[in-house]
């Protein structure tokens, strides 16, 4: 067994991945390996840019066929307004091509950095 530390799939660059999107399906912000590639412990931290607290919704799962909407959890926080770093993911485990998106109520407001400790 081993453990390789990478960024988020949706990252470009190491650069912050702007939530852009204010309603299901969110912003695509990582996918998980194929269950035979191992599973994903992912790490994610939101930093809120605006003036006043934003609620942002962390959606884990897959795509449903047909819906394009993500089956599975949501999860809805309020992240404070220019006060650094707040993690919204604290090492969840993802596998078999799971999906992690998020929207916010205000676009471009949020932005989100991490990484993924993936174990084969």
């Amino acid at each position: 067994m081993g453990i390789n530390k990478y960024n988020l799939s949706g990252m470009a660059a190491s650069v912050p991945i702007v939530v852009g999107e204010v309603a299901s399906p969110g912003t695509t912000i990582h996918t998980a390996p194929s269950a035979d590639n191992g599973t994903d412990n992912v790490w994610i931290y939101a930093h809120n840019t605006g003036s006043a607290t934003v609620n942002l919704t962390m959606q884990y799962g897959t795509v449903d066929a047909g819906e394009g909407t993500p089956s599975g959890s949501n999860f809805i926080m309020g992240i404070p307004a220019q006060a650094g770093l707040t993690l919204v993911s604290p090492g969840l485990v993802f596998e078999s091509g799971s999906i992690v998106r998020a929207f916010a109520a205000h676009s471009g407001s949020i932005f989100l950095t991490g990484y993924v400790n993936r174990v084969t």
